[in-house]
This record gives structure tokens, C-alpha cells and sequence, in this order.
């Protein structure tokens, strides 16, 4: 979920990334009317991609090579499509909610996690809902624990909530301080999360937005928290991780919203800038990121700047954008 500037007095200086590198190429795959607020991205087996929106409690589809789209599940009581996984071979989860757009924070007690079943001949199917009462603002999500059960953000509160889809049953499992936002402060802690469940169950990595950071945490102890980069980068947003299988030097590509640019993280904790600028309109206002299953290109979404525009004059529409990382990787 995005920072807004006006909301957020946090330093936008990018402290320790450098251009390390030639910009990769890329295109943009569809852009979205003024007013949308696209938020996360995930990629199907099919290569297909799926996104969520704030401005609406839509799931949508886009084709990555044609920039088609469609909305493929909507959701009742609700006003936003927040954080979204795979919770298993093409079945989604989807976290949904009610967001006041103009506060820009959630509505306790609207919030919970839906299940859409692509494993249909016709169309998706929404199979399942599961509420997660007591969350204040539910955010990015990650498929799975070693117990099988979803990873929730809840951005407000600063809790990772481990959901149970088949029992129902939704707990508190980590907080404090690296989870939390200022006392008083622009309240999105916890944001983006992602797990490798192949690679590494027990380590969930996270982004805080007013933390300003990309960290990792045990899931089996609560005390067991290490920052990877920051905190130079208020308002990192959601990101992709790369699997050792793809890439022993990379870990993940940040979407660092506040400073309209693409980040790369190696495993040694370096960060390197590799799309976009502060004063630029390549990558205005990056909101997640995911790589394509063979890891050659990496999808980008924005939400445009509509209420925070470049040198106070330009903004547009949200994109979709494919990012050649073949180098990168």
C-alpha cells in the first residue's frame, strides 16, 4: 500500500542505492484510467497476471503480451482488493476489505480473505471466504507457514496473522517494533510480505513503510528479526523475492513508492536503483512486483501519483510494466 507524501513526514532521500548498472529495457503493458488504484500483482501458472485495486473490490486480469484486462471475481461489503497469493495450484487468496480513501486507513473489522478457484473450465469461481475480525487493516499476504496456513499483514496494528482457510481460525503471530509504524505516525507499518516455502519455511521477509525497511523474520522466534536494508527508503512498498534457484546473488526488487523507483536487493544486503528516479516519470509511484515464473522479466505495478504528482505537476493513470531483468538476475 502506498505512502502518500502529504500524509508521510518522512525523508524521500535515497541514502544508500546506486546506479550500479545500464537501465534495463522495458513497456508498458496497459495503463488504467485516472482515479484506479492498482496495488498488488501476482502471476498465474499460465503467465497470466492478476491484479488488485484499493478503488474498487475487484480482481482483475491482465494479459502480459496483448495488455488485455478483465475483472474476473468481485467481492461483497467491501471497497478494496488489497494483498494477494497463491494458496495453492491456481487457487488465489485475495485480502479484502473496507479502506477511507480519503484518511487512507482501513475499517476495522471489514477485513478478511477470500479464496478464487481458476481450476474452472468457464470462469473463476469465489469458493470461500475467510474474515479475519479483529484486523484493522490487512494488507500484504504470503502462502504458507509450514502448517499450511496464509500470512497476513495487518499494516495498522502491526501484527503478522497466521489464517487457517479451513478452519477459519485467524491468530496473532508476530509484532513489535519492526512490524509497527510511529506512535502518532502515518499508520502503514507492516506492508509488503513475502515466504519461500520450497526454500526457506521459516522466514518471512517484510518491507515497513514508515520503518523504512526490508527485514526478515522467524516465524518459529518471535525475537528472531534482522534488518536487510534500510532505513533509507521510506515508503517501501511490496516486492519481489528470487529463489536461490534463479539467482544466488539477488534476493528481491522492491517497489519503493515514495521515491518512484525500482530497487534491487543482493543477498549481501546491497541495494542498487534499477528503474526510475525521485523527479521522474518512468516509474511513478511503484506499488508491487512479481517475476515471471522463468525469472526474465519482472512486472511492475504504479498507482500513477494521482495524489502526490511529480514536481507537483504530473500524474497519470496506473500501469502495468514489464522490466527485462535477464542481467540483473
Amino acid at each position: 500500500m502506498l505512502m502518500l507524501a502529504r500524509a508521510l513526514a518522512l525523508s524521500l532521500t535515497l541514502v544508500s542505492a546506486t546506479v550500479a548498472f545500464a537501465s534495463p529495457t522495458y513497456r508498458t503493458i496497459t495503463q488504467f484510467p485516472n482515479g484506479t488504484f492498482v496495488e498488488n500483482i501476482g502471476v498465474r501458472h499460465d503467465g497470466s497476471l492478476l491484479l488488485t485495486t484499493l478503488t474498487g473490490p475487484e480482481l482483475w486480469s491482465v494479459d502480459p503480451y496483448t495488455g488485455s484486462t478483465s475483472i474476473v471475481a468481485t467481492f461483497p461489503n467491501a471497497t478494496s482488493t488489497v494483498g494477494l497469493a497463491q494458496y495453492s495450484l491456481d487457487i488465489w487468496a485475495v485480502a479484502v476489505g473496507k479502506i477511507n480513501m480519503s484518511a487512507f486507513e482501513g475499517i476495522p473489522g471489514t477485513f478478511g480473505i477470500w479464496l478464487v478457484d481458476f481450476n474452472h473450465p468457464k470462469k473463476p469461481r469465489v469458493v470461500k471466504q475467510v474474515p479475519v475480525p479483529a484486523a484493522q487493516d490487512l494488507n500484504g499476504l504470503a502462502c504458507c507457514d509450514v502448517r499450511g496456513r496464509l500470512l497476513a499483514a495487518d499494516s495498522n496494528a502491526g501484527i503478522i496473522y497466521a489464517v487457517d482457510v479451513y478452519s477459519g481460525v485467524s491468530e496473532p503471530i508476530l509484532s513489535g517494533p519492526a512490524f509497527a509504524h510511529p506512535v502518532g505516525g502515518f499508520p502503514i507499518g507492516v506492508n509488503g510480505v513475502r515466504i519461500l516455502p520450497k526454500e526457506n519455511p521459516d522466514t518471512l521477509f517484510f518491507t515497513n513503510s514508515a520503518g523504512a525497511v526490508l527485514s526478515r523474520a522467524s516465524l518459529s522466534s518471535k525475537d528472531d528479526v534482522q534488518t536487510i536494508v534500510g532505513p533509507d527508503f521510506a515508503g517501501v512498498d511490496d516486492f519481489a523475492l528470487v529463489p536461490r534457484a534463479l539467482s544466488r546473488k539477488t534476493l528481491a526488487f522492491v517497489a519503493f513508492n515514495n521515491g518512484n523507483q525500482l530497487l534491487r536487493v543482493t543477498r549481501d544486503g546491497k541495494t542498487d536503483v534499477v528503474l526510475g528516479a525521485q523527479d521522474s516519470a518512468v516509474l511513478p509511484g511503484p506499488t508491487s512486483a512479481q517475476l515471471s515464473h522463468d525469472g526474465h522479466t519482472l512486472y511492475v505495478t504504479t498507482y500513477g501519483l494521482g495524489g502526490n504528482p511529480i514536481n507537483g505537476t504530473f500524474s497519470e493513470g496506473p500501469r502495468v510494466i514489464a522490466v527485462d531483468v535477464q542481467h540483473l538476475i
